[in-house]
């Protein structure tokens, strides 16, 4: 690790040092199909950083906001930031996406977007859709997935199931999910009800005000790794949001 993303670097294989597999004698069905687990996770290096890197030496401009998509290169191009690339390709690309997503994404059967393009199975990211504009939260689209999420991902209130591979294979609910809802929820103008949402989750944060990356639905136990820097980020996110919303309803009415 280091300060900043300048000298950031992905390990390679000879970096990896030798490892030992310890299997824990606890047969768990849920796991795989041995019911085997192994002691923890193996860290690895985001390639957030890394990539950030490769656009710093190809262009000389620091990015230091993710996710690093066409949407903000095509905003850095407009503000002069970036130069010497084709800007005509990546509004071509962009385009090209947004149709894969559009015609291939949605789900007839689901009356939803879906997880995956061809596929009909309902995964909670799709919320993401409204945060990273890819389409307005109020839209007829969005407000489907969302009541398909609420319907298949949600076993109370405050908490959301990742996906439903993950419901099926009885983990707990996903933390961050339940404020990606609360983010989606104040932006399509629901802000009581993003209100509900957020107290009803940090009632399950511990003494210290932590949480854990999942929530066992049935004792609000925390699950995972803890405590969970991505849940953290979506308690911060979540209630920026909402101050932000609020912030806005009080200058309209003053106006």
């Amino acid at each position: 690790m280091n300060p900043n993303l300048g000298e950031y670097h992905i390990p390679v294989n000879a970096d990896v040092p030798s490892l030992e597999a310890i299997l824990v004698e606890e047969h768990d069905p849920h796991v795989n199909a041995l019911g085997i687990k192994g002691v923890g996770e193996i860290g690895i290096t985001g390639t957030a950083g890394a990539i950030a890197n490769a656009v710093w030496h190809a262009t000389g401009v620091r990015v230091r906001k993710f996710p690093i998509t066409l949407d903000r290169l095509i905003e850095m191009h407009q503000c002069g930031r970036i130069r010497g690339f084709s800007i005509d390709k990546f509004r071509k690309q962009r385009a090209a996406i947004r149709r894969e997503i559009e015609e291939h994404a949605w789900s007839k059967k689901l009356g939803a977007y879906a997880q995956a393009c061809g596929d009909d199975v309902v995964d909670a990211s799709i919320l993401l859709l409204a945060y990273h504009r890819f389409e307005d939260a109020s839209s007829d689209r969005m407000q489907q997935s969302h009541a398909r999420i609420r319907q298949r991902l949600v076993p109370r209130l405050g908490l959301v199931h990742r996906n439903e591979q993950s419901k099926n294979r009885r983990e707990g609910a996903f933390a961050l999910c339940s404020f990606w809802e609360t983010d989606f929820l104040a932006h399509c103008g629901r802000a009581d009800e993003a209100h509900e949402v957020y107290e009803a989750v940090l009632t399950f944060a511990n003494d210290v005000g932590l949480f854990a990356e999942e929530i066992d639905p049935e004792t609000g136990d925390a699950l995972g790794n803890f405590p969970q820097a991505f849940t953290h980020l979506g308690v911060i996110n979540a209630a920026l949001t909402l101050r932000d919303i609020e912030e806005g309803e009080h200058s309209m009415r003053r106006t």
